[in-house]
């Protein structure tokens, strides 16, 4: 008796870990916007620790969530390092951009001093995602742009790519 309650309990705690649906989060005025903050701390947290999967309609909905909030924000600035994430990340790995706004947000809301710093929020952000990218279980493809970002930040010079 006491293992099946203990299972029962075990079973409704992961079941209950994300009830947010993300696709119902009000994003249309500031007030919007900041009530969403808990919600796209949710979302981000769920896209880095869940692997791609393009037939995830709550991952799509999460980062959907996380892009929208991003854009309409007026607590935060976010600056997309656009040339970066569309000229090298995107054409070869669509998915990757999604993992960049996760780890922008959840560094922001974890730690708001941290978008104060532009650059290194980016670098922040692109960190996150290699270290994600490098996990095998996050069936993320090894393209020549992220076998690049793995070294670069093995090396530890991961942050000269932005340095002008």
């Amino acid at each position: 008796m006491k293992k099946r309650f203990l299972l029962l309990l075990v079973f409704t705690s992961f079941s209950s870990f994300s009830q947010t649906d993300f696709s119902k989060v009000a994003r249309t005025t500031p007030a919007d916007f900041k009530a969403a903050e808990k919600s796209v701390l949710e979302a981000s947290n769920y896209v880095l620790s869940t692997p791609l999967d393009s037939k995830d309609t709550k991952r799509a909905a999460a980062v959907k969530l996380i892009r929208d909030w991003e854009v309409g924000t007026e607590d935060y600035s976010f600056i997309i390092e656009e040339d970066f994430i569309t000229a090298k990340i995107s054409p070869e790995n669509k998915d990757l951009p999604g993992i960049y706004l996760a780890s922008m947000a959840k560094t922001t809301l974890e730690d708001p001093k941290q978008n104060e710093d532009v650059t290194g929020l980016s670098v922040k952000a692109i960190k996150a995602m290699v270290a994600y990218a490098e996990k095998p279980a996050n069936k993320v493809e090894m393209t020549p742009a992220v076998k690049k970002l793995v070294e670069l930040n093995k090396k530890g010079e991961l942050d000269k790519l932005f340095q002008q």
